[in-house]
């Protein structure tokens, strides 16, 4: 099914079925993650994952739309598969300047990540491959990919680890995927599934699952390449905690930023800079006192 947005996630139209994008033997079906990608041309490309037995052997695999998502115009793409790697949650990416050359980044059941090349728009993959230095837990893990215009680079954010979901850190390949560098640790304790997006500056940020004990205490959002600068930094701008209570309360850590302003666009919380304080208040079940307040601007 599919729904949009024209209000930046404020509301969102009624669900609509798509047909046609699914086949008999396929037993299940997910999309991502994180996010789809428009390309050049103004195809909408969505990764996402199949299997035909009961979700251990997936493939990958694409669907494109060319009529800016109208709901019947959506077409099946190429599939991802290799050996036993099993590729499945996965993101593409476009490696400009070259219009309809797709990237495609994907978690596998081993310790390794798949990639994958499409030279006409998600159509077909002409080139499938085990991508040099990255690793994951044995038991696999999502990742981000992220092609950034100006540097021509490709940026990666994923657990390296091959035991734990642990060190998520963050890569750079400046040949289109064939080779990683590593840049980063972004968090060296328990971490998970991650999501890049450029800024408008053009920086980088990531939003990312971590904790002390577990991977899915916080969501935390951090600036980790400044543009203007032509460096890589390291600025978090705020942790997000989910208190699950009987009423679903949630709270925010504090921490200070700059020029905040939070979005929810494809699925992620996309930031740009006010600087302000956030300050938690301890729940009171008995008054609904607020749980934040704004402090300075």
């Amino acid at each position: 099914m599919q729904t949009y947005s024209d209000d930046d996630g404020l509301t969102f139209s009624l669900p609509e079925v798509i047909h046609n994008i699914t086949k008999s033997d396929w037993k299940l079906l997910s999309f991502g993650t994180p996010s789809g990608l428009l390309l050049q041309s103004n195809r909408i490309v969505i990764p996402g994952e199949f299997s035909t037995s009961d979700g251990s052997h997936a493939s990958s695999f694409v669907m494109y739309n060319d009529f800016n998502g109208q709901v019947d115009k959506w077409v099946l793409g190429g599939n991802v598969s290799l050996e036993n790697y099993h590729p499945s949650e996965c993101q593409a990416v476009e490696l400009l300047p070259n219009a309809n050359s797709i990237f495609v980044n994907a978690r596998s059941t081993g310790t390794v990540r798949i990639g994958a090349y499409s030279n006409d728009g998600g159509i077909t993959f002409n080139k499938v491959t085990v991508l040099n230095t990255l690793v994951q837990p044995a038991s696999g893990c999502e990742g981000s990919t992220l092609y950034h215009e100006n540097t021509r680079q490709i940026f990666y954010s994923g657990v390296d680890d091959t035991s734990v979901r642990h060190n998520l850190s963050l890569h750079i390949s400046n040949d289109n995927g064939e080779n990683w560098r590593f840049i980063k640790t972004i968090w060296a304790g328990p971490s998970s599934y991650s999501s890049l997006t450029t800024l408008s500056d053009q920086s980088v940020g990531v939003l990312y699952e971590a904790g002390t004990t577990n991977p899915f205490e916080t969501l935390t959002f951090s600036v980790i390449y400044n543009e203007t600068e032509k460096k890589f930094i390291w600025i978090e701008i705020f942790f997000l905690v989910f208190v699950i209570e009987r009423n679903f309360r949630f709270a925010l850590i504090p921490v200070t930023v700059s020029h905040l302003s939070l979005r929810l666009v494809n699925n992620c919380f996309l930031l740009s800079c006010v600087r302000t304080l956030f300050k938690t208040k301890q729940i009171n079940e008995t008054t609904n006192s607020p749980l934040w307040e704004w402090i300075g601007t």
